[in-house]
């Protein structure tokens, strides 16, 4: 009778403390899940971020310096040449015989 009791109260004992400790487990578990989810919610959020951002600010900066290059070259005074030509032909014409 003795065995009885005993497995009565061990099966007794660790049955409460399990069915005390499944809701402690499960919620650990869905925090853990939360955490994790936030953090691949956190991480998908920061590369997609930064993808974008990326290519945002290269295309920006291309189009500007583009465009910048575009305007300064217009704008840009060029020299000029018939004078610098004519003097490399008198320079040429007036070099010293060989």
């Amino acid at each position: 009778m003795r065995g009885f009791g005993f497995g009565f109260g061990f099966g007794f004992t660790v049955g409460f403390a399990v069915v005390a400790e499944v809701p402690v487990a499960v919620g650990f578990v869905v925090a853990l899940a939360v955490v994790v989810g936030f953090a691949v919610v956190f991480e998908v959020v920061f590369a997609v971020g930064l993808t974008v951002g990326l290519a945002v600010a290269f295309v920006v900066a291309f189009t500007v310096g583009v465009g910048v290059g575009f305007f300064v070259a217009a704008t840009a005074e060029l020299p000029d040449i018939t004078n610098v030509s004519a003097r490399k032909i008198e320079s040429f014409l007036n070099r010293a015989p060989t």
